[in-house]
């Protein structure tokens, strides 16, 4: 001990381990463990660390492995910023549910692949922007796009080509008008060849049964074709045409 004036320091040595308590005239102790720490408390402990947010703090240098086990709830606050840094693995086993909830923005960024497996997926939002340098979907049974607004549209814009293929029967209904406008060329190849709709995937009202011609249209009103140039008609049989009145100009 130390009581000299303005000297006052207290230090406690055990003799043989050298394990010590030191408290100083500066108002700090330091406790000193050679080997091993333990503090056992039956009820609860506390920590109380700094009165300044600004510049007080606790740290924490752990040369080892770190076990936290709770048998109860665990609660984290945080006033400011809360950073983890993992320079290995982290892994998160979560045996209820996990929540995830944000006041302003989220933000996942990784250098390699990020996958999510899971028995149902749901996205939910009010702008959804995804720009990737390639994409690919695949879908095991069905896949369906619905746009719910009367005032809404749908536009697929491409600066190249656009392919459909599709080994079943494509379906359309428009109840609206359609306007088809081509710069290029135009070209049909119909083979005609008989197959077996798959059920499923047609609209109501859509025209589903096939019909003994290879190329069938019914047109309830007017047809009119316009041309600037000649309009060629080729056909190894015969062409019927039926009509009250028949003009040729």
């Amino acid at each position: 001990m130390n009581n000299s004036k303005d000297g006052q320091r207290v230090r406690i040595v055990h003799g043989k381990t050298k394990n010590y308590i030191d408290m100083d005239v500066k108002k700090n102790t330091q406790i000193k463990a050679h080997q091993d720490f333990i503090v056992r408390s039956d009820r609860n402990t506390v920590f109380e660390v700094g009165k300044n947010p600004d510049s007080d703090m606790m740290s924490i240098t752990i040369r080892g492995d770190l076990r936290v086990y709770v048998e109860g709830d665990t609660h984290y606050e945080c006033e400011g910023d809360f950073n983890h840094r993992v320079n290995g693995d982290y892994k998160l086993t979560v045996g209820g549910n996990y929540f995830n909830e944000t006041k302003s923005n989220y933000s996942l960024k990784t250098a390699n692949t990020t996958k999510i497996k899971t028995a149902k997926y749901i996205n939910e939002g009010t702008t959804y922007h995804s720009h990737y340098k390639v994409a690919e979907q695949k879908t095991d049974k069905f896949h369906a796009i619905k746009q719910t607004s009367n005032t809404g549209a749908v536009s697929v814009h491409s600066e190249g080509n656009l392919a459909l293929n599709t080994e079943g029967t494509r379906y359309e209904v428009t109840k609206g008008n359609q306007y088809n406008t081509m710069f290029g060329k135009v070209r049909d190849t119909v083979y005609g060849n008989d197959k077996t709709p798959i059920a499923g995937g047609n609209f109501i009202g859509a025209v589903d049964a096939p019909q003994s011609s290879s190329y069938y249209r019914t047109v309830t009103g007017d047809v009119r074709t316009d041309t600037t140039g000649n309009m060629d008609i080729n056909a190894d049989g015969n062409i019927d045409m039926d009509a009250a009145n028949i003009y040729l100009n």
